[in-house]
């Protein structure tokens, strides 16, 4: 499976206490992609993961955010580019996802599986990304405004592998289920009654690691990221799968077209 960065829309501050159940909007292969930075212009700033027992999420403020970066996919596109056809069909994900998207006032970034493919700190990793944010909208800014057309023919021209809009869809690999949080921390989850158990999430138990003890969620199982560590295997869950509580849903998405 690929290192993503997630990107969600959320109505709640995480703390690693809040049960949240934020929405997906996009996800992206092996990178913190461009579009997933200006998603986050507004006064980001880091908060505990939904997903990882560490302080390795970004929140923003939603307003204008949306905006932004239709405003300059539109301006991307229109001159001649690579791939004109798959970047014009992300775009139209893109709208759809964001005009569906439930009326939270936070975007969340969740970059934990990209973290795990660096070296370092993955706390001060997240607070470099924070300070690179202004620049990024900076600059995107003038190139909305026609100030910034050599970069712009730059991007135009690069490979649909390496620049690209992402997978927008309201159902990513790490999604969450508000139905899940309604019977509280203490819910039993015995209600699973599909005949057929084969795929089924399997919850392992590890013994002793290095990081910290993940923390409880709905039917997910994620450690604190750490440098290079390989994320383990994961198994696509039934509809209705059994798992401790307090865990956030795992998803198998359709296959993402964003190609990092």
């Amino acid at each position: 499976m690929a290192n993503r960065s997630y990107l969600y829309v959320c109505d709640g501050i995480p703390d690693g206490k809040a049960r949240l159940s934020p929405s997906g909007l996009c996800e992206y292969n092996y990178d913190v992609p461009l579009v997933h930075k200006l998603m986050i212009a507004g006064a980001p700033r880091r908060v505990h993961s939904v997903i990882w027992d560490a302080e390795v999420g970004i929140l923003a403020d939603r307003e204008g955010a949306a905006e932004r970066v239709i405003a300059f996919a539109e301006k991307l596109l229109e001159a001649p580019v690579s791939d004109r056809d798959e970047l014009a069909t992300e775009l139209a994900d893109m709208k759809a996802v964001l005009a569906k998207a439930p009326p939270g006032k936070y975007i969340l970034l969740e970059i934990g599986e990209i973290l795990e493919m660096q070296n370092g700190d993955p706390v001060k990793a997240v607070e470099r990304l924070i300070k690179e944010i202004p620049e990024v909208v900076a600059k995107v800014d003038r190139a909305i405004a026609g100030k910034e057309d050599k970069w712009l023919a730059a991007l135009r021209k690069t490979p649909i592998d390496e620049f690209n809009f992402g997978f927008w869809s309201s159902v990513l690999y790490f999604s969450f289920e508000a139905d899940d949080h309604e019977h509280g921390p203490d819910c039993d989850h015995d209600h699973d009654d599909d005949e057929d158990d084969d795929d089924d999430v399997q919850v392992i138990e590890v013994i002793e690691v290095a990081a910290p003890a993940p923390k409880k969620k709905a039917k997910a199982k994620k450690p604190a990221p750490a440098a290079k560590k390989k994320p383990a295997a994961k198994k696509k869950p039934a509809a209705k799968a059994k798992a401790p509580p307090k865990k956030p849903a795992k998803k198998a998405t359709k296959k993402s077209k964003s190609k990092r």
